[in-house]
């Protein structure tokens, strides 16, 4: 039994954390991409050549290597990301090992550096998944730092145990044999050097990071993979008009369906959030797969999600994302629109006819859909209309107030929860789908479905076993039974409510 003052010592030593509970658990949907890891580590070696304040892309300069005889790598090879920055004082290491932004930082206003692009300092984690796991388990890395124009450099080494263990910090000489090919560099710097890296080659590198890089050429910064500039791929074509609100979109129509926008941020051009994956916190058709491209938006960095793909829950309900929203679909939405030519429109044809008696009979059951599209509005009895008029009398019938004849995007409650209905391309014999990545988003195949019944009764019966099974499987996508059961249980209040009436 261990004695009230072993005791002591082992609270005094404080939390004892694995480095895997964040780079496999708490943040696993960043540190499982490994290029949003390595993105992770270039993006913090940039801000340390820039002023806190700002994103200045002009100030930094930051090198890649893969070195395959590095003295600090037990097997020979080694990842090093090289900045040409101030180098870590004892402030910034302080800063480096404090995971998370100290509260007076918060209470200063100053937690989000550089436009946001250092802002919850966690990104530093990810050098951990930069390294192939040994038998031994070993997942550690080294930084060679100096804050001076020439003379000792400071090796740190970050052990490959508990995070809160001391690194192990020691003064080597600038010939130093540890520094490998960074030997006798000149001005004050930061290496970080990850041995046994999970990136073999250049090519795979670059891959890795020109989509995370800044999208507009003049906001990025110098970087160099292997001694060559790495450089923003191509903007879109269809650029449309900014505002005072700068936004600008650069959108182009993606023939497979296999595309997506994304949100990025105008002052730093990094990109931001997925737009697939904001489904209706977004205007169509913003949302779709079928386009591709950015959309640049005055700081949102700020509010990126720790995955590095969305945006906030919290910033999505603020004023300013309804400013932008509005923007968005004044300026951007239409011509986006125009792009599909009129294809993804729900015509009065027998399937889009079917489509519209569907929304008024699931309104009837089960409410007021809560997301909003262009197609028909629900206006239930006793309810008012959403331009605030009255209600549609005691009739007790589901009326629809039709916006557009020609509808993009049709909102509809099913169970507890609001879709939007969109028609979209998809194989001949699946008639609804949900979208892949978005489980808000119902696609529709109007035109290419070619099992549609001849029975007008029966093609509704069958439109809606399509779209329920596509919302269960939606519910328990790896739970057939589950997802059985739960249609099931959407059929039967369809039908209790018809017979209601």
């Amino acid at each position: 039994m261990k004695s009230a003052a072993a005791k002591s010592t082992a609270w005094a030593q404080g939390w004892k954390i694995d480095p895997t509970l964040f780079t496999e658990t708490l943040a696993g949907e960043l540190y499982k991409d490994k290029g949003a890891c390595l993105w992770e580590v270039v993006r913090n070696g940039a801000c340390a050549c820039m002023n806190e304040e700002n994103w200045e892309p002009e100030k930094a300069f930051v090198e890649i290597f893969l070195v395959k005889n590095h003295p600090l790598s037990a097997s020979g090879r080694a990842l090093v990301i090289l900045d040409h920055g101030v180098g870590l004082t004892d402030p910034r290491v302080d800063r480096y090992l404090f995971l998370g932004t100290p509260r007076e930082e918060r209470r200063s206003g100053r937690s989000a550096l550089h436009h946001g692009a250092a802002q919850k300092r966690i990104g530093r984690l990810a050098t951990f998944a930069l390294r192939e796991t040994n038998d031994d388990g070993r997942s550690g890395f080294y930084i060679l730092t100096r804050t001076t124009v020439k003379g000792q450099v400071r090796m740190i080494s970050i052990p490959d145990i508990e995070l809160g263990t001391p690194p192990e910090v020691r003064e080597v000489d600038e010939a130093g044999v540890e520094l490998g090919p960074q030997k006798g560099i000149k001005g004050s710097f930061t290496a970080i050097v990850v041995p046994d890296p999970v990136f073999t080659s250049y090519v795979e590198i670059r891959e890795a990071l020109k989509w995370r890089i800044p999208r507009i050429k003049d906001k990025m910064f110098r970087l160099l993979i292997g001694g060559e500039q790495l450089d923003p791929p191509p903007l879109a074509d269809r650029i449309l008009p900014g505002s005072d609100l700068a936004i600008q979109a650069c959108i182009e129509r993606t023939e497979d369906g296999d595309g997506g926008l994304w949100i990025a941020d105008a002052e730093t051009g990094l990109r931001v959030a997925y737009c697939p994956h904001l489904g209706s916190a977004l205007p169509y058709p913003l949302f779709s797969h079928g386009l591709t491209g950015d959309i640049f938006v005055r700081s949102v960095l700020t509010h990126q999600n720790s995955a590095r793909d969305s945006l906030s829950d919290k910033f999505l309900k603020s004023a300013a994302w309804r400013k932008d929203y509005a923007y968005l679909g004044t300026h951007i939405s239409p011509p986006a629109q125009a792009l599909f030519e009129g294809q993804d429109v729900f015509e009065r044809n027998s399937l889009g006819s079917q489509v519209m008696e569907l929304v008024e009979m699931f309104g009837n059951t089960w409410g007021i859909p809560t997301l909003h599209g262009d197609g028909p509005t629900i206006d239930l009895p006793g309810k008012k209309k959403p331009g605030g008029g009255g209600g549609s009398g005691g009739g007790g019938g589901v009326k629809t107030e039709k916006k557009d004849p020609k509808p993009r995007s049709i909102p509809v409650k099913i169970g507890e929860a609001t879709y939007l209905l969109i028609k979209r391309p998809l194989g001949p014999t699946v008639l609804a789908s949900l979208a892949i990545g978005n489980r808000e988003i119902i696609h529709l195949n109007i035109d290419g479905y070619e099992l549609w019944p001849k029975s007008k009764p029966v093609q509704r019966e069958h439109l809606t076993t399509c779209i329920l099974e596509a919302v269960a499987i939606g519910q328990s996508p790896s739970d057939a039974e589950g997802a059985r059961e739960f249609r099931a249980t959407l059929q039967r209040e369809l039908l209790l409510k018809q017979k209601k009436k």
